[in-house]
């Protein structure tokens, strides 16, 4: 399977969303419904729950979309930024893979439509590298950052980690800080503008502002918590495997692997200020944890790469129907 996307041609990226479309067939034969809608959305999250939360179908159609999507921008990214030797679509398809290891990922969520947003800032810094005019691209993350948190307000908090690919990719300073912040700055006024003249400005000011708060725990079954250790060791992996990963690159592919390590550090960061934290909370990490798998996976041989797959998938697929089968 994994011979599919070992190349970077173009068709196989859609490929990726049917792959994603089949870790939810077991959820449409399962007597399992939608959750509740997300306390955490944003203005954004919200209009997206409101068209597409249901019907069940629908719901997890628009989910392995977004995921798709995700796992495309993701392939984008590593082959313009260079963050392997070797192209392939790996990262996206492992990004993929991570994100159905917890059941309650498979279903919709502001948090897939905010990592689509964050992916787009991603692809805006790495356009600074070695350019004398980073103007318009620094704007565009900070723009893009600004649409992600209006999907997942505790999304707000990325601009550390932007900030932290900007100091990585050109020299820091405070212009081009500034740059981010008027970026992101201009696109919450546009939209508070809107808002106000519309006569929805309190509305827009709770979806954002109302579910923000320290981190507190909510109740988590088994079969979650399991695909979260699975995540958790994966991490692990991830970290030991910086040097591996980037002793052949050149400067650019290193510092754009850097820059996905910020990202994880900073995703437990949208947990904490998310206020009350589900399982499904943690797709914050898949964006950046799945690139780095597929980065690591890349350096493996065919047959070694297929067995851990084939283990991720498994127990990928096992895990969902442990979880939602007793669910009426």
């Amino acid at each position: 399977m994994l011979s599919l996307f070992r190349t970077n041609q173009i068709y196989s990226s859609p490929l990726l969303f049917l792959y994603a479309l089949a870790f939810q067939l077991p959820l449409f034969l399962l007597p399992a419904a939608p959750p509740p809608v997300a306390a955490d959305a944003g203005v954004l999250g919200e209009l997206l729950l409101y068209f597409f939360h249901a019907p069940k179908w629908l719901n997890l159609s628009v989910a392995a979309l977004l995921v798709g999507l995700q796992a495309l921008l993701a392939n984008v990214i590593a082959d313009r930024y260079r963050l392997s030797r070797t192209p392939s679509q790996f990262p996206g398809f492992f990004l993929v893979t991570c994100w159905a290891m917890v059941p309650a990922f498979h279903w919709l969520s502001p948090l897939q439509l905010g990592n689509i947003f964050l992916l787009f800032a991603l692809m805006s810094i790495g356009r600074i590298y070695k350019r004398n005019e980073p103007a318009v691209a620094l704007f565009n993350a900070g723009a893009w950052l600004a649409l992600a948190a209006l999907a997942v307000p505790s999304y707000v908090v990325m601009i550390v980690a932007v900030v932290a690919g900007v100091g990585i990719l050109s020299t820091p300073s405070p212009t081009n800080l500034m740059r981010v912040i008027v970026g992101t700055v201009i696109i919450f006024f546009l939209v508070g503008s809107y808002a106000y003249f519309r006569g929805w400005f309190p509305e827009l000011i709770d979806a954002q502002l109302g579910e923000l708060g320290l981190l507190t725990i909510s109740p988590t079954l088994p079969a979650e918590l399991f695909g979260l250790g699975v995540l958790g060791l994966l991490v692990v992996v991830s970290l030991l495997s910086y040097g591996a990963s980037t002793q052949l690159l050149n400067i650019e592919g290193k510092k754009n692997v850097n820059i996905l390590f910020w990202v994880l550090l900073v995703s437990s960061l949208v947990v904490v200020i998310g206020g009350p934290v589900v399982a499904a909370d943690a797709q914050a990490a898949v964006l950046p944890l799945g690139m780095l798998v597929g980065l690591v996976m890349i350096r493996q041989s065919t047959r070694r790469s297929e067995f851990y797959h084939f283990l991720l998938m498994v127990a990928a697929v096992l895990l969902m129907v442990y979880r939602w089968w007793s669910v009426v």
